[in-house]
C-alpha cells in the first residue's frame, strides 16, 4: 500500500482517525534516514509523522469503499434487544470496548458505538463510556465523510439518526 500512497492522499490512522497525506519528507530518526509520511488529522487538526516502514504496523490504511459504508450503516441500524451485557462491570466494558476500537476496523467501532448508543437509553454510562461514545463518533464520522467526501456534521446527523432508530 505504501508506494500508492501520495500527497493529498486521504487516510486512516485508526488511533486518530482520518488524515490526509501533506508530504513525504526525508528525516533522521534514530540515526537513520527514513522516508516519513506527514499527515494532517482532520478532526484534531495535529500533524504526524508515520516512517514509510512502520505503515502497516500502526494500520494506516485507505478510508473505506461506498460499498462498506453500507455495510457500516448496517450495522449501525441493527437492534441488539438481549439484555446481556458482554461484561457486567462498567470497567471491564470499558477495556473491551477500548479494545475494539483499538483495532481500527471501522465494523468493530461501529459495534460499540451502537452497543453503546442502546446501552444509554436504557441507563447511565459511566464518564469511560461516555468518552468512548466521543471517541468512536468522531472515528466513525471521519472516516465516513472521508469516503464520502461530505462535510462531517451531515455524517454525524446521518448517523445519529441511524442509532436513534436502532
Amino acid at each position: 500500500m505504501a508506494e500508492r500512497l501520495k500527497v493529498g492522499d486521504k487516510v486512516i490512522y485508526p488511533a486518530h482517525g482520518a488524515g490526509v497525506i501533506e508530504s513525504i519528507e526525508q528525516k533522521v530518526l534514530s540515526g537513520n534516514e527514513q522516508t516519513v509520511y506527514v499527515m494532517k488529522m482532520l478532526h484534531k487538526g495535529m500533524t504526524i509523522m508515520v516512517p514509510l516502514g512502520n505503515l502497516e504496523s500502526v494500520g494506516i490504511r485507505t478510508p473505506i469503499s461506498p460499498k462498506e459504508i453500507d455495510r457500516v450503516y448496517e450495522a449501525l441500524k441493527k437492534s441488539d434487544h438481549s439484555s446481556a451485557e458482554p461484561v457486567e462491570t462498567w470497567n471491564r466494558r470499558y477495556r473491551l470496548y477500548k479494545e475494539k476500537i483499538n483495532t481500527g476496523s471501522i465494523l468493530e467501532i461501529a459495534g460499540v458505538l451502537r452497543r453503546l448508543y442502546q446501552r444509554r437509553k436504557s441507563g447511565a454510562l459511566s464518564l469511560g463510556e461516555k468518552r468512548l461514545v466521543d471517541t468512536a463518533m468522531d472515528l466513525l464520522v471521519g472516516e465516513v465523510s472521508c469516503a464520502k467526501n461530505m462535510k462531517e456534521e451531515r455524517i454525524r446527523k446521518e448517523i445519529q439518526l441511524l442509532l436513534e432508530e436502532a
